[in-house]
């Protein structure tokens, strides 16, 4: 009733099915907890499951035309490499269902991801509801954060997962070997959909946490590529500038032509590097006037 957004009010009548119902204390209870409203002694109890099953088996097998939806009784969560959680199935999702992600490298060269599924409400991970692995293999050799790797995820009315992946640069498809551990029982998902919503202000502290930490990764690799790209700038023009001076020394008989395309060369390396260091002073020079005004 909390995931249809319905309250007792709303309720016209209820159905008893199942053995348990002729029990009058289930019955007394029931009546407590939807006052007012009507059982409905239209269905058999005890066959209602049996029929059931023969309607959906006769739906199956093409006897009888009826329209009925599978839904996810919980919801399948996917960790990638850097902990971030992502809902592939919301729980009550009509199956079958498909949904793409694009994942990229965190580190250069890496050929493989490892990706953890959880099921369950929670927000963060535990071992207590993992429910399976699986690998992506045969990522090119590449910079990191350059490879598209687009990873396609369909679910059957069965409820079972597939997991494709291919390289959106090479159109490749890639290898995936998954590992499954055992499915939980009915018991253990209604026990975490109580903790789940117990722990929704803890898990949204570790999910800031996570996204905090990611940042400062992020921001950690892009500035060490570009002081790696800077110093290996530097090196370029300085090495540029020995060699002008040595060609300067050895070759005594050059023109004036030979000394301007030899400064135009040194320039090309050169003046990138004191653009952006001219740039850099002018934005510097900005936040302080800023900063004073304030």
């Amino acid at each position: 009733m909390i995931d249809a957004r319905l309250d007792k009010a709303d309720v016209d009548e209820v159905l008893l099915v199942g053995g348990s119902t002729h029990i009058l204390r289930v019955q007394h209870l029931l009546q407590d907890i939807f006052s007012g409203s009507k059982f409905g002694r239209s269905i058999n109890p005890d066959e209602a499951a049996a029929c059931g099953a023969a309607l959906l088996a006769s739906s199956m097998i093409g006897k009888q035309s009826l329209v009925m939806q599978e839904v996810a009784p919980f919801s399948v969560k996917l960790a990638a490499p850097n902990g971030v959680l992502t809902t592939l199935i919301e729980r009550n999702m009509i199956i079958p269902s498909k949904k793409t992600l694009v994942y990229t490298t965190s580190i250069d060269n890496q050929q493989s991801m490892a990706f953890w599924m959880y099921e369950g409400e929670q927000s963060v991970t535990n071992e207590e509801n993992l429910v399976g692995k699986f690998s992506v293999l045969g990522i090119p050799p590449s910079p990191r954060q350059i490879p598209q790797i687009e990873v396609t995820f369909a679910t059957d009315r069965n409820g079972i997962l597939n997991v494709s992946a291919v390289d959106v640069l090479s159109g490749q498809q890639m290898k995936v070997y998954a590992w499954y551990t055992a499915r939980l029982s009915e018991g253990q998902i209604e026990q975490m959909m109580n903790e789940a919503e117990e722990l929704k202000l803890e898990n949204t502290k570790q999910r800031s946490k996570m996204a905090a930490r990611e940042e400062l990764k992020s921001y950690i690799f892009t500035m060490q590529s570009k002081l790696e790209d800077e110093l290996r700038q530097r090196s370029r023009a300085l090495e540029m500038c020995e060699t002008a001076l040595k060609w300067m020394d050895l070759v005594q008989e050059a023109t004036e032509k030979d000394y301007e395309h030899m400064r135009t060369k040194v320039e090309s390396v050169c003046s990138p590097i004191m653009a952006a260091k001219q740039h850099s002073s002018q934005a510097q020079r900005s936040r302080m006037t800023k900063g004073q005004n304030e």
